[in-house]
């Protein structure tokens, strides 16, 4: 098994690989240049966990991902952590934050949904972009309030109480603020955010 990101021969024995059988797509060596951080922050006193920091490998493998359409990275991300991810997140429903339609077609996969698909939880697609905008993409200026452009499946909340939903990378934040809101309007009281990287200010 060659490793996806430096295309070496994966040579290294895991305990884990006693239990399953696990393959894996990244060698030791190159997960241990991912810029770990692990860091819990709170949005709108919504618990947050990031675990990487958006810059160096990391940054560049998710626009190899996501950008150059390269599926089969789709889980160097997380599978070193999965199993304390889904320990931790045991009993949540998982969902994604919204991407616009046309770009998942065009890229022929949700990157973030396909990110996770190594969690065992239950997901769903709870939210979906009314247009194509991306906040990032904007000075502060012409940035719209995001409440008007994120919209809610909500003939798929119903009896969901434990939901955490994911995104690729943690900017402001806003977008995710604004799920959350909307989960909790219509009634899941117990939501968690996580996201694969985060920005981090110096």
């Amino acid at each position: 098994m060659l490793c996806k990101v430096c295309n070496k021969e994966i040579k290294e024995f895991y305990l884990n690989d006693l239990f399953g059988n696990k393959k894996h797509t990244v060698c030791y060596k190159c997960f241990c240049d991912f810029p770990l951080i692990n860091k819990i922050s709170f949005i709108d006193n919504y618990e947050c966990l990031s675990i990487y920091e958006y810059k160096d490998q990391i940054r560049d493998l998710i626009f190899q991902f996501k950008g150059l359409k390269d599926y089969e990275l789709k889980d160097v991300f997380l599978e070193f952590i999965i199993d304390y991810l889904n320990d931790k997140y045991r009993g949540y429903t998982i969902t994604y934050a919204p991407s616009f339609k046309d770009d998942d077609l065009k890229r022929g996969f949700n990157h973030v949904e396909a990110m996770c698909s190594l969690f065992k939880n239950k997901k769903l697609r709870l939210f979906y972009k009314k247009e194509n905008y991306k906040q990032s993409d904007q000075n502060y200026s012409n940035r719209k309030n995001i409440n008007k452009i994120i919209g809610l499946d909500l003939n798929k909340i119903k009896g969901l109480k434990k939901v955490l939903i994911i995104d690729d990378v943690l900017t402001s934040g806003n977008t995710l603020k604004t799920c959350a809101s909307l989960l909790y309007k219509e009634g899941v009281k117990d939501i968690k955010l996580l996201t694969i990287s985060k920005v981090v200010e110096n």
